[in-house]
């Protein structure tokens, strides 16, 4: 079976080519931790409940911080025909015909997050991407590959 991204077509890529970083993923597990940790000292220590309640907050906290980032693509490449994307939880590609828009969905409000860029088309689910230096670049490229697609990104992500 041959690789999704190992075509020599590649016109330009965005993001890691090892995956993404796993301190992206603990990050989260460890606030989750702290978090549920303090909240559990709230409950009397002769009480059962408060093992419990740590187990289940730090499931809930820190499950869906690492969903949240894991769900995010790690990579993009262009082709002459198509935007690809990698993910933990998969991969694929979008016909540049079919792509409509690239821009910041929010802003960090802490300095570990990192702002995100989301990429919008036609008849599939938006791509996710942690925004920083270079998706300017990447958005640029894009835009001439692709005339349609609509750009609303910062001249400097960091």
């Amino acid at each position: 079976m041959s690789d999704l991204f190992s075509d020599p077509g590649v016109i330009s890529s965005y993001g890691s080519r090892k995956g993404p970083a796993p301190e992206r993923l603990l990050i989260p597990a460890g606030v989750g931790a702290l978090v549920t940790y303090f909240m559990s000292q709230y409950v009397t220590t002769t009480s059962p409940l408060g093992p419990v309640l740590f187990a289940v907050l730090f499931l809930v906290v820190a499950g869906s911080g690492c969903y949240r980032e894991a769900s995010k693509a790690w990579r993009l490449e262009l082709t002459a025909g198509s935007l690809r994307w990698r993910s933990i939880f998969g991969s694929g590609d979008i016909p540049l015909t079919e792509l409509t828009s690239i821009r910041l969905q929010q802003q960090p409000r802490n300095s570990l997050a990192s702002p995100i860029a989301v990429i919008r088309s036609t008849g599939r689910r938006p791509v996710r991407i942690s925004a920083r230096d270079g998706l300017p670049a990447f958005a640029a490229e894009l835009k001439r590959a692709a005339p349609q697609v609509e750009v609303r990104l910062p001249a400097s992500v960091s």
